[in-house]
């Protein structure tokens, strides 16, 4: 064939891919929460006497501010008598169990939920917030338990929170420039590692895994636009280190959720509404699509109020929205596919409906996602 035969080929096959790639979107998701169920009465009643006292101090210290007496104050103040901050349960690990294990059944169910077979997968991107394994992250656990191909692209990926979100991003980016056709994307958290019973931080947090396959969709369909940003100098606000502080490999003491830069964690509380609106507002422009029009939006849920307060902030009050917050408490990477799921089944979240998703992860780094549901 001549050259400028081949040329033409090549141009139409690339325009075919293109046309074929334009929208890419999630053909399936699914949830994996542990089977122990770790609720409020396990707490002895003294916990709950000294943690309404710390929030009380925690509230004042965080709300001092001039600025962070609006909506936050609001939403914060719901909670201050409330030893666990609006949960009533959380999913816990059993000792022996792995957390990957959680993901690579979130992975089967979704696979099964997206009628799409283990070989058909050509990325793996895998985001746990707490690894089985320190330096050995769990994507290639997930893949082998699941029965990946080989040569099926294995990535881990930490944005913690906002992992999801990232992992969608990039996962439409590989799908779009016709380097994979499926992808999978799953998140874990394995937070009762970390958090002591006797940590405050303790009764917010669950653990639990959740994936979603993303591909190829109708035409308007699937993700249409999204926003991301960062900022480096509340990298230390959040973050796993020793009791007596100091980095993970100071070896003082075993490692715990921790903060080596309260004042800056305390400021971060303050921009949380700011940062929502920031997000859904660029991901909104980049979709071409106007905030009023959402039907649906799936927030992360790191305590009980933020969910309200990135609705109200963002400006999507309108929106039909849920929480596993009660059932679940925060599990990490995990929020934002929990609170589609839920209001997939129910009936929150329908097909065709304008859905925003935002999700915010220490570092920190925070984003938006919109998208069209369904196939």
């Amino acid at each position: 064939m001549a050259r400028s035969s081949w040329a033409s080929h090549l141009r139409g096959v690339l325009t075919e891919k293109s046309m074929e790639m334009k929208s890419i979107g999630i053909l399936g998701l699914a949830v994996e929460l542990p089977g122990t169920k770790r609720r409020n009465s396990d707490w002895p009643d003294t916990f709950s006497r000294e943690i309404i006292a710390r929030q009380r101090s925690d509230l004042t210290l965080v709300l001092t501010e001039e600025a962070n007496l609006d909506v936050t104050t609001q939403a914060i103040s719901k909670y201050s008598g409330d030893p666990f901050r609006g949960s009533v349960e959380r999913r816990v690990l059993a000792t022996e169990e792995e957390i990957s294990d959680l993901e690579a059944r979130a992975v089967k169910k979704a696979l099964e939920v997206a009628d799409t077979q283990a070989g058909e997968i050509d990325l793996l991107i895998a985001s746990a917030a707490i690894p089985d394994l320190l330096g050995s992250g769990n994507a290639s656990a997930v893949h082998q338990k699941v029965g990946l191909r080989p040569d099926c692209l294995t990535i881990n990926h930490d944005n913690q929170c906002s992992s999801a979100l990232s992992s969608m991003i990039l996962a439409r980016s590989m799908i779009a420039s016709g380097a994979c056709r499926k992808a999978l994307i799953v998140q874990s958290a394995a937070y009762s590692r970390v958090m002591p019973y006797e940590l405050p931080l303790s009764v917010n947090f669950g653990d639990g895994a959740t994936a979603a396959v993303l591909g190829s969709v109708s035409e308007g369909r699937g993700v249409l636009g999204s926003s991301w940003f960062s900022d480096g100098s509340y990298h230390k606000a959040i973050c796993l280190a020793p009791r007596e502080g100091g980095n993970w490999y100071s070896g003082h003491s075993e490692l715990i959720a921790n903060s080596l830069d309260p004042a800056r964690a305390r400021e971060a509380i303050g921009r949380f509404g700011a940062m929502a609106k920031e997000a859904v507002s660029a991901a909104a422009e980049d979709a071409k699509v106007s905030l009023e029009d959402i039907k649906y939006f799936a927030c992360h849920q790191p305590t009980a109020w933020f969910v309200e307060l990135c609705q109200r902030t963002a400006g999507l009050e309108h929106c039909k929205t849920e929480s596993t917050f009660a059932q679940t408490a925060g599990v990490g990477p995990c929020n934002v596919m929990l609170n589609l799921d839920k209001g997939l089944r129910s009936g929150s979240l329908r097909r065709g409906d304008l859905v925003a998703t935002y999700a915010m992860g220490s570092g920190f780094t925070w984003g938006a996602v919109i998208l069209r549901w369904g196939r």
